[in-house]
């Protein structure tokens, strides 16, 4: 199946709404890799930092779409994009200081908010790559709404 994968990803390159529609329906899988990835090492990460590494991953490998050779499977080739990417947000994760009292959390509250905004304004660009409506020289595409939900199951 490796063929039929390289001929609906140069589609969705020039810009076919098959094409990217079918991109858009192999990407909606990587949430639940991600969450069995985690689960399986003892949950390092929560469900943000499994949002964030949603939408690396998503933005990485619309970027590199034009590099898949078609030699193995689409999902193989998203996968490593996975394996690598959770292994280094674990590895942050593991960096990062102890959490915020509420005393700084409440100093903190502007850039909380500056994060939870920039983090909603990004949501549309992959759905709209579904439709057609993204060209690839616009803001690479990050999130599927529909994804955002699918940890849900998995993580209780």
């Amino acid at each position: 199946m490796p063929h039929s994968d390289l001929d609906w990803v140069r589609r969705a390159i020039h810009g076919d709404a098959l094409g990217r529609h079918e991109f858009v329906v192999r990407l909606e899988r990587v949430p639940a890799t991600l969450a069995r990835r985690n689960a399986r090492l003892g949950r390092p990460l929560d469900r943000g930092d499994l949002d964030d590494l949603f939408q690396e991953i998503a933005s990485l490998v619309w970027a590199k779409l034009g590099e898949y050779s078609g030699l193995g499977s689409f999902d193989g080739w998203v996968f490593r994009f996975c394996d690598l990417g959770f292994r280094n947000s674990a590895r942050r994760r593991k960096k990062r200081p102890a959490p915020l009292s509420s005393t700084q959390r409440t100093a903190g509250s502007r850039s909380a908010f500056l994060s939870t905004a920039s983090h909603s304004s990004i949501i549309g660009p992959l759905k709209a790559l579904a439709f057609g409506r993204f060209n690839k020289t616009d803001s690479t595409p990050s999130v599927l709404s529909t994804c955002r939900n699918s940890y849900s199951p998995i993580l209780g």
